[in-house]
C-alpha cells in the first residue's frame, strides 16, 4: 500500500512539474531574484553502488549536466564574488534572473564529476570546504554512521555483530531491538533506517557522536577503508584557476551551536586563514555546517571578516538580502530534480513562498536595510 502511494505521489509530482514547465511561469517569477543553489555530491550510477548515500546528498552526473544547461538558458549564473559586488554597488536588474551555484563539503566527486561539466559550460561555482578534511582519508561522521549501520544490518539474521550493535544503539540513541528488527530487508528500508540514525545523532554533542561511532565500530569489529572522499589541495588549486571559488565550511564540520563560542571563533578564524593561504580564489563567505546558527554566531562570523554566510533555510534573495549572514538557498538532490521540468518546479517553489511572505507581510519575511559588510 505504501509503495503504491509513493508511486501515485511520484506520478502527480511529475505531471505538475510538466505543466508548470510548459507554462513558462519560471521565466516570469524568477525575475529580479537570485536563487542560490545548494549541491553536495555529483555521482555516477557506479559511484552509488559503492556506499550508501543519503538521497538528499547527491545528483547523478547526467542530471547535473541537464541542470547546468537549464541554468545557462534561463539565468544569469553569477559567481559569489559577483553577487556580493552587485549587492555592494546596488547593481541590480529587476528584469534579470540571477543564480549562484554552491557545493557543500568539498567532495572528491565535485572535482571528478562536477568540475568537468562546469568547465565545459564555463559556469562559475563556489565550494565550501571543511579545511581539516582536505587531502585526508577522514570521513564525515554521517558516512561513517551509514557504513556502520549497513554492516550491522547485514547480520540481521542473528550474527553476533548484529546483537552486539544493538546495545550500542540502545545506549546512545535509546533504540530498542524491536525497532531495529522491524526494519524490512529491502535496500530502501535499510537506507531509511540509517538516515533516521543520522538524524538522531544530530541531537548528540560532537563528542557524543564520536563516542557512538567508536563504540559501534568496536562492537562490529569494523575498520573504515582508507578511501579519500574529499578533494586535496592540488585539486583545489586546479579548480581555483578555472572559475571555481572556495569559502569556509569551518575546520572540523562540527555543528557550531553545540560548541562553546571560543571554539566557534577558532573554527571561523583558522579555516579562513587556511583558505586564504592555500587557494587562489578565496571568497569571504561562510557556510554553517548543517545550517545550524544563531544571532551570536552570525555576529561572530561578521566580526571575523566574512562578508556573508549561507544557511539551509529554503528561499530566494532579491535586490537586498534579507540577512547577509543567513542567506537563503535552494537544496538540490536527485530524487526531486531528475528531469528538467522537476528541476524547474524545485526552483519554482521558493519563489511562490517568497512572494506570499512579501504580499502578506508574514513575520517570516522582512525587508533588509542591513548595510553590506566589507
Amino acid at each position: 500500500m505504501e509503495s503504491s502511494w509513493r508511486t501515485i505521489k511520484s506520478l502527480l509530482r511529475t505531471s505538475v512539474a510538466g505543466a508548470l514547465y510548459i507554462s513558462n511561469l519560471h521565466r516570469l517569477l524568477h525575475k529580479g531574484k537570485v536563487t542560490i543553489l545548494t549541491y553536495h555530491r555529483v555521482l555516477s550510477r557506479n559511484d552509488l553502488h559503492k556506499h550508501w548515500v543519503q538521497p538528499g546528498m547527491y545528483v547523478e552526473t547526467g542530471v547535473f549536466e541537464q541542470h547546468m544547461q537549464f541554468l545557462q538558458e534561463h539565468f544569469d549564473v553569477l559567481s559569489f564574488h559577483e553577487l556580493l559586488a552587485r549587492w555592494q554597488r546596488k547593481d541590480w536588474d529587476d528584469n534579470r534572473r540571477y543564480c549562484v551555484i554552491t557545493f557543500d563539503d568539498g567532495w572528491l566527486d565535485n572535482y571528478q564529476n562536477a568540475y568537468p561539466i562546469l568547465r565545459k559550460h564555463r559556469i562559475p561555482a563556489t565550494i565550501f570546504l571543511p579545511t581539516n578534511f582536505v587531502g585526508t582519508n577522514e570521513w564525515f561522521w554521517p558516512e561513517k554512521v551509514s557504513c556502520l549501520i549497513k554492516e550491522m544490518l547485514s547480520g540481521v539474521d542473528g550474527a553476533q555483530r548484529y546483537s552486539m550493535g544493538l546495545k550500542v544503539l540502545a545506549q546512545f540513541l535509546n533504540i530498542d531491538e524491536a525497532r531495529i528488527r522491524a526494519v524490512s530487508p529491502g535496500e530502501a528500508a535499510r537506507q531509511a533506517f540509517a538516515d533516521d540514525i543520522i538524524e538522531r545523532c544530530k541531537n548528540l554533542s560532537p563528542e557524543g557522536i564520536t563516542q557512538f561511532i567508536s563504540a559501534l565500530a568496536s562492537e562490529l569489529q569494523f575498520a573504515f577503508p582508507p578511501e579519500r572522499l574529499v578533494m586535496n589541495w592540488e585539486e583545489v588549486a586546479d579548480m581555483s584557476g578555472d572559475g571555481i571559488a572556495f569559502g569556509s565550511h569551518s575546520c572540523s564540520h562540527r555543528i557550531l551551536t553545540k560548541l562553546p563560542m571560543d571554539e566557534v571563533k577558532a573554527e571561523l578564524v583558522w579555516s579562513q586563514r587556511v583558505l586564504q593561504d592555500r587557494t587562489r580564489n578565496y571568497v569571504p563567505v561562510f557556510c554553517y555546517p548543517n545550517g545550524n546558527n544563531n544571532a551570536d554566531i552570525q555576529t561572530l562570523v561578521q566580526e571575523c571578516g566574512y562578508q556573508a554566510a549561507t544557511g539551509v533555510q529554503s528561499g530566494v534573495e532579491g535586490r537586498w538580502p534579507r540577512n547577509l549572514f543567513e542567506l537563503r538557498r535552494v537544496s538540490i538532490h536527485n530524487d526531486m530534480t531528475s528531469t528538467v521540468p522537476m528541476y524547474s518546479m524545485r526552483l519554482f517553489g521558493p519563489i511562490v513562498a517568497w512572494r506570499f511572505r512579501r504580499k502578506t507581510g508574514s513575520g517570516l519575511f522582512r525587508s533588509s536595510t542591513q548595510q553590506f559588510a566589507v
